[in-house]
């Protein structure tokens, strides 16, 4: 999402090769869920969720905020794919992928776990083992509930699952490939096919509300691991990121007429007030008790399906401006502003970080968890967490980002969009 700069960066989000175009607001709208994650997290350790009556569950809503990463990573990572089979390029090599990949999210990953498990006091049988799935990343998959003080690495590891899905996910969107002369792969076309692609984009809308409704026959006792944070339970959020980037990509590159579904995109993207009003007037709804408790009574299928789909139509809402708003205005002048987008470009430290820091806040000043003053937690949280996500960015994320070239097939290899949901 950040503008081409002479000096390597790690970048949050920038344009696919060839586009022609970044998209700098995305890189504030990757603040907001950045901000969003550590007030919710705040608001419950304060004890803001059953303390301000309806404000209460808004505030427990703000989890909202993974949903908006899972739509921009979906659009970022998949733009980069498909905009090869728009323009006849070949298909990036899965092995730069995955190294960029990695890269890009576990370095600062690492920086987030160490302290939460070194610092935050864990369960008294918490030993070597866990200690080896979390840095494997596999505790989700193992266990209820992930370790004190990085409860929101869950996020990772489906963004992780994510990665490894996307180039099967894109293989079944574009079809066979093809070789040109010089051996390299294409896929022979110049479009996606649309058919093919709203086919793809249902059923993973399908997988997932089939997820929650198999989820209370698999959950056999209290060990069960956390079966609705597995990637089934948000492929929806990052199939609105892959739908939005096979419209842009349309409008961009095709020269024929426009399907109806992309120019009531392009047309809603177009008017970012009236969808960040929509978002806001969702969020208020699912902040009811249509969407399920808001502490740790289990939800009923039809509560997590409501909660997901609402969460869906609220992470594209606030997703899409950045996409297809226009280049003028109030909302491109804020949303590309200086401070703003250096927030999103610190946003993945801040993700990692902030819940060793809400533990160091609480240990450091007289605050009491669950006591109130949930907005001075929420101020000394974010602005520590800011400070940390600046060193992370400039000793890890930065240095991360230079060794990105290691495993390139060649020298001038093309660069993709580095984005990361978290």
């Amino acid at each position: 999402m950040n503008s081409a700069e002479s000096k390597p960066r790690a970048r949050v989000a920038e344009a696919a090769p060839h586009s022609g175009s970044y998209f700098p607001a995305l890189d504030s709208i990757r603040a907001i869920g950045a901000i969003a994650v550590v007030a919710t997290h705040t608001s419950f350790s304060s004890g803001a969720y059953v303390r301000h009556g309806f404000w209460g569950p808004f505030l427990a809503h703000l989890d909202i905020g993974v949903a908006i990463f899972f739509v921009l990573s979906g659009f970022l990572l998949s733009r980069q794919w498909l905009i090869r089979r728009f323009k006849d390029r070949p298909l990036p090599e899965s092995r730069d992928y995955f190294w960029k990949r990695f890269l890009r999210i576990y370095p600062v990953y690492l920086v987030g776990i160490v302290p939460a498990l070194l610092w935050v006091q864990q369960e008294p049988e918490f030993g070597p083992i866990r200690w080896i799935t979390n840095l494997l990343m596999l505790d989700l998959y193992l266990y209820p509930s992930m370790p004190h003080g990085m409860t929101q690495m869950w996020s990772l590891a489906t963004e992780v699952a994510f990665y490894i899905l996307l180039p099967i996910l894109i293989w079944v969107m574009v079809g066979r490939t093809k070789s040109t002369r010089d051996g390299s792969a294409t896929t022979g076309g110049s479009a996606v096919n649309g058919l093919r692609m709203g086919c793809v984009i249902a059923s993973l809308f399908v997988i997932n509300i089939g997820w929650f409704l198999v989820i209370p026959h698999l959950n056999v006792g209290p060990g069960t691991p956390a079966l609705p944070q597995w990637l089934p339970g948000s492929i929806d959020w990052f199939a609105v990121g892959i739908l939005f980037a096979w419209a842009e990509l349309h409008i961009r590159v095709t020269k024929s007429q426009l399907p109806r579904p992309v120019q009531w995109l392009q047309a809603l993207g177009s008017t970012p007030w009236s969808c960040y009003a929509m978002a806001v007037a969702l969020l208020l709804i699912a902040s009811t008790p249509l969407t399920g408790p808001i502490y740790f009574d289990l939800p009923t299928s039809g509560e997590q399906i409501t909660k997901n789909l609402f969460y869906a139509l609220i992470g594209g809402l606030i997703v899409l401006p950045g996409v297809f708003a226009p280049t003028h205005g109030t909302f491109h002048s804020i949303m590309t502003g200086r401070i703003p987008r250096h927030l999103g470009l610190i946003s993945y430290g801040i993700f990692c970080i902030h819940l060793p820091i809400l533990s160091f806040v609480y240990w450091a000043t007289p605050l009491t968890m669950f006591a109130g003053r949930g907005w001075l937690v929420f101020a000394l949280t974010l602005g520590l967490s800011v400070i940390a996500a600046e060193l992370i960015h400039r000793l890890v994320e930065v240095p991360s980002y230079r060794l990105r070239g290691l495993v390139a097939k060649k020298a001038g290899a093309d660069r993709d969009s580095d984005s990361v949901s978290l």
